[in-house]
């Protein structure tokens, strides 16, 4: 059965599909996150998901240990998580239990927010963050300022402590005030259900909520400055970069053809580009990324190598954007690019918790949802002359951001710049 798409009458838009899975996914997206937030309320989007995560079922519930027994007999997993320009809570549940989970999902919005439960939560945040930011993630997050400047975007969702122990109850009702509203959500559940059974659910647990309407972004416009190489010293005998473009939104026409170019890039263990620089031994591991926002994205590839190596494997990475950007990639790299995508979206789709935040979180931001009949063949549609173009518009040298890190020191920035003939490219 395809994904519906329905609207209630408060404007909540819910996407439901029966698979006839024993198991059925909930997703809620919620237009909220760091690029929605201000200096006065950086890292609120997060505090405010683990309160909507961790408090419900007070009225359902006596202890938080009958809650979790509850949890651990229905429910596969339930979680949430905070991104740039979402907020995400999430279940997956046996079938049979969908009727309780959504009863949760709904208490959970609007759960209680005092003092006592506000710090408790804040604790579990910064003990999140002691886990998330390490070398890597501090790598990106220097790419993603000088990338996008003193746009919100360059904000991390995952900020510092300060910023969360800056929370408080007043600030966190505010927001929910702001978020919690039906035409700024939207939920999928997809698994083995009864879609009319469900939305009825839907319009009993969340059908009363105020309408609302969506936040307003902040839309980016790129600043072109001109090339950025940065060294950031650091304890380390190997030097990390971040190799940075930006790209264009989740709505863009081209975002498929960039789905392929980086995949042929470095998106996988047989790209070239990455059996080359393992078979030479100057790196233990490269991979490229893209990321789409809804006004915006990026193309991102990251390795580590010895600091004698650096500007070999710099040069090797700049010969092989080169030749994507200038000749057709060869027809074998492609086809196989294009066969392994298709392959991935259909096992990826076949998760019922992947397709529902999925649904959701595309929804969410860009106002619309491309089920899998669709995003195949518009992937069929993708040709050789599509991939280079995409390059073309990405990969230019005037937008190209490096980020150098560890054993490095600022007489390297020239250098890397030179080897990758950012001038020329």
């Amino acid at each position: 059965m395809e994904p519906k798409l329905h609207t209630l009458g408060n404007g909540l838009r819910v996407i439901l599909q029966d698979t006839g899975d024993p198991e059925a996914s909930v997703v809620i997206a919620m237009r909220a996150g760091s690029r929605f937030e201000t200096e006065d309320t950086f890292e609120h989007s997060h505090v405010l998901e683990h309160l909507m995560l961790n408090s419900r079922g007070e009225q359902k519930f006596p202890t938080r240990i009958d809650h979790a027994r509850f949890e651990d007999r229905c429910a596969k997993e339930t979680n949430a998580s905070t991104e740039e320009d979402l907020v995400l809570v999430y279940g997956d549940v046996y079938r049979r239990w969908l009727p309780e989970m959504l009863e949760l999902f709904a208490e959970g919005l609007h759960a209680p927010i005092n003092q006592a439960s506000l710090q408790s939560n804040q604790h579990q945040v910064v003990i999140e963050m002691d886990e998330y930011w390490n070398a890597e993630t501090l790598l990106e997050q220097k790419a993603r300022e000088l990338v996008f400047g003193k746009h919100p975007l360059s904000h991390s969702p995952v900020g510092s402590e300060e910023n969360v122990q800056n929370a408080t109850c007043f600030k966190l009702l505010n927001l929910r005030r702001k978020i919690v509203r039906a035409r700024n959500m939207v939920i999928a559940i997809v698994g083995g259900i009864n879609p009319e059974k469900t939305l009825r659910l839907v319009k009993r647990h969340f059908g009363r909520l105020p309408s609302g309407k969506p936040l307003a972004i902040t839309r980016f416009r790129l600043r072109v400055v001109g090339p950025q190489v940065t060294t950031l010293s650091g304890k380390s005998r190997k030097v990390s970069l971040a190799l940075t473009w930006p790209a264009f939104g989740a709505s863009d026409p081209d975002r498929i053809a960039l789905s392929v170019a980086n995949n042929i890039l470095c998106g996988r263990d047989s790209s070239p580009l990455y059996v080359h620089l393992r078979d030479l031994g100057y790196v233990y591991n490269i991979r490229s990324d893209v990321r789409h926002f809804e006004d915006a994205g990026v193309l991102q590839l990251i390795t580590s190598t010895r600091r004698a190596r650096l500007q070999a494997v710099l040069r090797t990475i700049r010969d092989s954007v080169d030749r994507m950007r200038t000749k057709l990639v060869p027809m074998d790299e492609f086809a196989f690019a294009i066969s392994i995508l298709a392959d991935n979206a259909r096992l990826y789709f076949k998760e019922t918790d992947d397709s529902a935040a999925f649904y959701a979180s595309q929804l969410a931001r860009t106002g619309r949802f491309v089920p899998l009949r669709r995003y195949l063949k518009r992937l069929r549609d993708v040709t050789r002359s599509d991939v280079r173009r995409v390059m073309q518009r990405v990969c230019r040298p005037e937008t190209t951001t490096l980020v150098l890190q560890g054993n490095v020191v600022p007489e390297d920035a020239p250098l890397a710049r030179e080897s990758l003939d950012l001038d020329h490219l």
